[in-house]
């Protein structure tokens, strides 16, 4: 019991290790040796964690904006809150924001705040030291275990998380616009100037991931609607699908292929938040978070909710009963002799098959 309730304290705020530096939960399994003893952030200073005490950040009154963990360490999470901080760089422009990342963050997603380097400041890795930072921070680590994070829209979450008014940011700007200015690579040939359609099947788990056998049946569908080659990053058996893995090496080039598509075929991942940047028209399945707290702001988004009582609000799993699960509710998506498919875009410049 005693293990547990230790365990539980490790969610939710940053740690201060015996040696006085600042570690996120996440990089905890990272450690290669032991730096002593270990207290929560807030036993040793007051920090504004909206998941504690909501609180409202005057972003005028402040030179700079200090963040731990922002804005995660998944490329998802990353997209919608840099939109935040996108936002609140174009009401501040003089504003120099601070952002305290994991040293582990997989590498394609620490490459989408390097492209950002218009927005925030280099990032600073953890650890670094508590008497370092500045009075007035702002802690974000492990947002995934605060209670609001499963219950509000992840943009309105980031705005209250950073002490600011969900209501005051535009809708437009909720949309991940700020990607448009991002500089990304042009296509290789045939692609550059041939139309397709994007199918990004796979999440970070295989709860949030299209089945395989449906992901074949959504490549027939997909050319049966729009007649183009379909394209995606791994192998599948099937005449109309293209492995373009090898040329999506990087966070840019990936970008790019989101960006050039004329449909993009998704599930719960990355790839729906980057389409609603480059303003691409999307079909998203949510087999487990229900779509509004995802794609509430994303016009062009097609949303299908194929939720069940057992996968509500679940995050991650590899639980064989619960896969079965999210395979029916693709296979009785599927059934349907009608898809509501997204009307592509530059609709006059396909070839209808």
């Amino acid at each position: 019991m005693r293990a547990q309730h230790k365990e539980a304290r490790l969610k939710g705020e940053a740690l201060v290790d015996g040696e006085g530096a600042i570690w996120l939960p996440y990089d905890l399994p990272h450690r290669r040796h032991s730096t002593g003893s270990w207290t929560l952030i807030s036993e040793r200073r007051d920090v504004l964690h909206a998941g504690r005490r909501r609180f409202r950040l005057q972003a005028s009154d402040s030179r700079e904006l200090h963040v731990l963990n922002g804005m995660g360490v998944t490329l998802g999470d990353s997209v919608i809150g840099m939109s935040v901080l996108a936002w609140v760089k174009t009401e501040h422009p003089s504003l120099q924001i601070h952002l305290y990342r994991s040293p582990h963050t997989p590498t394609y997603v620490e490459r989408l705040y390097q492209l950002a380097n218009s927005i925030i400041e280099p990032v600073r890795y953890l650890p670094w030291p508590l008497l370092a930072l500045p009075k007035h921070l702002v802690d974000l680590s492990d947002f995934l275990h605060w209670p609001r994070f499963t219950t509000e829209p992840m943009v309105d979450f980031f705005l209250e998380a950073l002490g600011l008014d969900p209501s005051a940011m535009p809708a437009r700007a909720k949309q991940n616009t700020w990607l448009a200015a991002l500089p990304l690579p042009e296509l290789p040939p045939p692609w550059n100037g041939s139309p397709y359609v994007l199918m990004c099947d796979r999440s970070s788990t295989p709860l949030r991931s299209i089945p395989p056998r449906h992901a074949l049946a959504l490549v027939d569908r997909a050319w049966e609607r729009y007649g183009l080659p379909v394209v995606g990053f791994h192998e599948l058996p099937h005449p109309h699908w293209h492995d373009v893995s090898g040329l999506a090496a990087t966070t840019e080039q990936f970008m790019a292929w989101v960006r050039g598509a004329r449909v993009v075929i998704g599930t719960d991942s990355s790839a729906v938040h980057l389409a609603a940047g480059f303003d691409v028209p999307t079909l998203a399945g949510f087999a487990s978070i229900n779509p509004v707290l995802r794609v509430r702001d994303y016009p062009r988004c097609t949303a299908l909710d194929l939720r069940t009582p057992l996968t509500d609000g679940l995050h991650a799993s590899d639980d064989p009963v619960l896969l079965r699960e999210v395979d029916t509710s693709w296979q009785t998506f599927l059934q349907q002799e009608v898809i509501p498919w997204p009307e592509p875009a530059d609709l006059s410049a396909f070839h209808q098959v």
